[in-house]
């Protein structure tokens, strides 16, 4: 078995066909990790969470601290929460819109979660429902407790919820800022200040960039190095479809930001400590209508990096292989106090042992299934795909950035330049259209798949030459992944992955609700 690369020991790539034990990577990151902290995101939920599953993922990770931006559930799901919050491992986690979804669409509880939003504007719908009580919850400040679903999620988080709070890590000088939780993205205040001041207690988003920011002050003055941690990204990271935060459902784009965020992180960095990184989800990986979204955003003014971790779905069953899943998770580093690295991880999950099929009594889960249920789950290494990487030299710095809309690499000196690596809306190094060639960019859904390895670094920013192995690869995750229901519940997705050393395909989803 040959050892995995790329974060596990130097800047490289673990093809989908090479597999690492834990093993091997424990002694990788030995090796190569001191001074290092370590972090593993758990991006958009939407159900797709087991402790013993994820719970062994993670073990074979072994990251420093966990990160959930958000969307655990489908809607309020405190079952799910509680599940989370029991997991034996440090922590940090922010809730999303659709932890709230009944209170912040005003939508019955049984409403499915792709039924058109209702009319009433959500404020009054609160109001006669009492679905917020007396205000506050954990990690959001303001007043006492409450019963709805929403308080009660955020009671089984207690410290763990992060938001407008600060979380300092315990001697890593690193300290976990949270942004605004529940935020759905976007110009939409109004339809959500009953809900805010009644469970943040923030009444206008420049109270809220005024609470983020202010969370993040005592990190600054200790000199730790912060990770901003939020549902959905800052405004102000481009306006097109397929940037970190752009609109993909509409066909006039759009910046789909929040305007809170960047204001707080424009405070931040003037005042000499901008964030190491700011970490979050919501936009999903795949675009409507086609093609994958940029999900690396690096400011070269200030090194601050921008990573949204919503792959989804992410977590899909092996076909064939009972028991057993594979498991997403965004992989990032710190090193002196700046992202360092970053890659998209896909971990299989399963039992020790291929479980052998036995006859099932009535009522009872039969066969290799049960078998398989009971038996302890062991990780490793499916596929590690690196979306950011840091090439040093006598002149500084020079981050790598993944673009996975033009499918290339970007390069960017970090402290010069014009601050644009191609995530936002021109030029930069190797960041305008013009530069990419005709047909770069992906045209349709499937023409990547997610966690998929990116070509090897080319000069200049410029496009590889697909060779032949591309295409053939390309065909095969055309014909192999599934959706899996980007938004829907449990794991019945197909994800094309495969046992031995065949090519997985991973998952692609292209869901408009967010």
């Amino acid at each position: 078995m040959r050892a995995c690369r790329g974060l596990l020991s130097r800047p490289g790539r673990c093809w989908a066909r090479r597999r690492c034990g834990v093993r091997a990577m424990a002694a990788a990151r030995a090796a190569d990790s001191s001074g290092s902290v370590r972090f593993a995101v758990v991006g958009d939920v939407h159900e797709r969470w087991s402790n013993a599953a994820d719970g062994a993922a993670l073990r074979a990770l072994a990251p420093d601290h966990v990160i959930f931006v958000g969307d655990l559930g489908n809607r309020e799901n405190p079952d799910l929460v509680a599940e989370i919050a029991a997991l034996d491992l440090p922590k940090s986690v922010i809730l999303g819109n659709h932890d709230a979804w009944t209170q912040l669409s005003a939508r019955p509880p049984d409403a499915g979660p792709n039924r058109a939003r209702v009319t009433a504007a959500p404020a009054d719908a609160l109001r006669a429902q009492s679905l917020c009580g007396g205000g506050g919850g954990g990690g959001g400040g303001g007043g006492g407790g409450g019963s709805s679903p929403v308080h009660r999620q955020l009671e089984l988080l207690g410290d763990a919820h992060v938001g407008y709070r600060e979380a300092p890590l315990p001697g890593l000088g690193v300290t976990v800022v949270g942004g605004r939780p529940f935020s759905k993205g976007g110009d939409s205040w109004r339809s959500i200040e009953f809900f805010m001041a009644s469970v943040c207690g923030v009444d206008s988003p420049a109270a809220s960039a005024a609470r983020i920011a202010a969370a993040a002050a005592p990190a600054a003055d200790r000199g730790d190095a912060v990770v901003l941690v939020a549902h959905n990204g800052p405004s102000g990271l481009g306006a097109r479809r397929h940037d970190i935060c752009g609109v993909d459902w509409k066909k006039g784009e759009g910046d789909h930001g929040d305007a809170d965020l960047a204001e707080a992180v424009a405070a931040m960095a003037a005042r000499g400590a901008p964030p190491a990184a700011v970490v979050f989800g919501h936009m999903h990986h795949t675009l409507r209508g086609g093609g994958l979204r940029r999900m690396v955003h690096v400011d070269a003014s200030t090194g601050a990096t921008y990573l949204n971790a919503a792959t989804v779905p992410r977590a899909v069953p092996v076909p064939g292989a009972p028991g057993a899943s594979l498991r997403h998770f965004l992989v990032f580093e710190l090193r002196g106090g700046a992202v360092e690295r970053a890659s998209d991880v896909w971990l299989r999950v399963g039992p020790a042992e291929p479980a052998a099929a036995t006859a099932a009594g009535p009522g009872e889960v039969g066969g290799a299934e049960a078998q398989a249920q009971a038996q302890p789950l062991t990780a490793a290494v499916e596929s590690e795909s690196e979306v950011l990487r840091t090439v040093w030299g006598d002149g500084g710095a020079v981050r790598m950035v993944w673009d996975a809309h033009a499918q290339r690499w970007d390069p960017l000196v970090v402290g010069g330049g014009d601050g644009d690596d191609g995530a936002g809306a021109g030029a930069g190094a190797g960041g305008s259209e013009e530069t990419r060639g005709a047909g770069a960019a992906p045209a349709a859904a499937g023409a990547a798949a997610a966690g998929a390895a990116p070509p090897a670094a080319a000069a200049d920013g410029e496009r590889r030459r697909p060779t032949g192995r591309d295409r053939q690869r390309r065909g095969k995750r055309r014909g192999g992944g599934g959706s899996g229901g980007g938004r829907g519940g449990g794991e019945g997705g197909s994800s094309g992955a495969s046992s031995g050393d065949e090519a997985v395909a991973l998952p692609v989803s292209a869901s408009a609700e967010r």
